[in-house]
């Protein structure tokens, strides 16, 4: 019971501020509250308590790094090797120093182009499984009301919004706290499926879970394989940017 508990737990705080942000929502603005707004806002708003869920964990030893994104270790690292102060005035330890941050100075680079290449993935994942939705023809049998209302709203909020901060609470939640507590009860593969599967239902409608799915076995298998957050992170802003962008030009 408690292990159910700790997996419905993130889900329950967010709907349950889902539905006090959506009424207050409505009370302010009427019966046609922003939708892209009331979910940008609640993904603000249950994103610390999320955090602090997260760093538990990792202070439990649930997650391979103890960071929300082991990036900021490296960057801590190379300012402290750039501002280190040498002892000696020596050509061999100005060497050493410069070595040092050309080093650094190599390794964030890499980190960043595993980023840029992970939202890059994301927006082609988006492009390709849209695709083939649309070739199928499954919004002829399907109501999209609920993604037709989030691309309603304003261009900022969309892309502010849906594409950075709503993933940001939904990786934190399905990635970072529900499939990290699964995958210590049952095998990788299994867990995989199943915290892809419950992110699948979480979208509440036919077309959204039949697109969900698939990306989210890409982006737990992405977590579990990199061990950094920062991944599935980037991958899964790249798709919802990539589909924002596309309905504004649109």
């Amino acid at each position: 019971m408690e292990f159910i508990l700790s997996l419905i737990t993130p889900v329950l705080l967010h709907m349950a501020v889902s539905i006090i942000v959506t009424a207050a929502g409505g009370a302010i603005g009427g019966a046609a509250a922003d939708s892209a707004v009331c979910t940008s806002v609640t993904a603000l708003l249950v994103l610390p308590v999320l955090i602090w869920m997260y760093r538990s964990d990792a202070a439990k030893g649930m997650h391979s790094n103890k960071s929300i994104c082991r990036f900021d270790r490296v960057l801590h690292e190379e300012r402290r090797s750039q501002n280190m102060q040498g002892t000696a005035a020596a050509k061999t330890n100005r060497t050493e120093k410069s070595g040092k941050r050309g080093k650094g100075i190599r390794q964030t680079e890499y980190l960043i182009g595993i980023l840029v290449l992970c939202a890059i993935s994301g927006g082609v994942l988006n492009l390709f499984w849209s695709g083939i939705l649309q070739q199928l023809r499954i919004q002829e049998h399907f109501s999209n009301a609920v993604q037709e209302q989030l691309f309603a709203g304003q261009a900022m909020v969309q892309l502010l919004g849906l594409g950075m901060l709503v993933p940001l609470a939904e990786e934190l939640m399905f990635r970072g706290l529900i499939y990290t507590r699964i995958r210590k009860r049952i095998p990788t593969g299994a867990a995989i499926f199943f915290s892809a599967l419950l992110f699948a239902l979480f979208h509440g409608n036919v077309i959204q879970m039949v697109f969900a799915f698939p990306l989210a076995l890409i982006l737990a298998w992405l977590y579990e394989r990199s061990g950094w957050f920062a991944c599935p992170l980037a991958f899964h802003m790249g798709a919802n940017l990539t589909a924002v962008v596309l309905n504004l030009l649109s």
